[in-house]
């Protein structure tokens, strides 16, 4: 009988398949829409890349929607629309990227936070309205560029630490909740079937930005950063060449694709 971690994993699993010199990755992560500081423009702008960049692909991540309630740290006094309406919203400035969205999963403000209060999922509500596969907990991608296979894990984790996932063998974590980007890049162990021996290569742990101005709650919470959403992970589809490239800022992934 299948372990029941397995089959978990294996339901929060999808797998993509490309042939082409590379895909790209960003996780949309803590866009807060409905928030009164959520930054609208700033998102439209990164829709707007996403729809124009071919192999730029998109991990929907947790926080989609501010959804305040009457108990939560984030009030409803500093929303400019509430409920059903931040859903509907956020589905139609992601519309025309839907296709290019691999998953949508939860958050602590979204599912967590609205499904203690009034059983509601707002992000499986925004997964059903675009037709893209829905999950709770972690999130994975298997993605192969060509032969090369990369496995990419999205988790919405307050109060974690990298280690806490050393046991799930992806090669690339985007951590959300913190609102604060950094990269981390760890040479981790690996047997090589194939010559028998020992080789390494890296694995990196994102923590991904968001798309909320500093002010309010989040004067209280966080540093204060560009909202302008996650890092964009870059995975080599060159034959023997597995490597991945991390673009800390979106206008350096944009000079290296005019370049190109």
């Amino acid at each position: 009988m299948e372990c029941n971690v397995a089959q978990q994993l294996n339901n929060n699993t999808v797998i993509v398949r490309a042939t082409s010199p590379f895909v790209n990755i960003i996780d949309l992560a803590d866009i807060h829409r409905g928030a009164k500081l959520s930054n609208k423009k700033n998102l439209k702008t990164m829709v707007s890349l996403i729809a124009e960049t071919e192999n730029l692909y998109v991990i929907g991540g947790g926080d989609g929607e501010e959804h305040a309630t009457t108990t939560s740290k984030s009030s409803l006094m500093d929303e400019e629309c509430h409920g059903a309406d931040q859903v509907e919203e956020l589905a139609d400035i992601l519309q025309p990227i839907a296709k290019k969205i691999l998953f949508i999963k939860d958050g602590n403000h979204g599912s967590q936070r609205s499904l203690r209060h009034d059983n509601m999922a707002p992000e499986r509500l925004l997964a059903k309205i675009l037709g893209i596969k829905y999950i709770r907990g972690i999130g994975i991608a298997l993605i192969n560029v060509n032969k090369n296979l990369y496995s990419i894990a999205a988790i919405h984790t307050p109060r974690k630490t990298e280690a806490t996932f050393d046991w799930l063998p992806c090669d690339a974590f985007f951590i959300e909740h913190q609102h604060t980007k950094y990269t981390n890049r760890l040479p981790i162990p690996y047997l090589n079937r194939t010559e028998h021996k020992w080789a390494t290569h890296d694995r990196l742990y994102l923590r991904s930005g968001s798309f909320l101005d500093w002010g309010g709650y989040a004067m209280e919470n966080y540093r204060p950063l560009l909202s302008e959403g996650s890092q964009i992970l870059r995975l080599s589809g060159e034959k023997n060449k597995w490597d991945m490239r991390v673009y800390e800022r979106v206008k350096d992934f944009k000079e290296d694709m005019e370049a190109k």
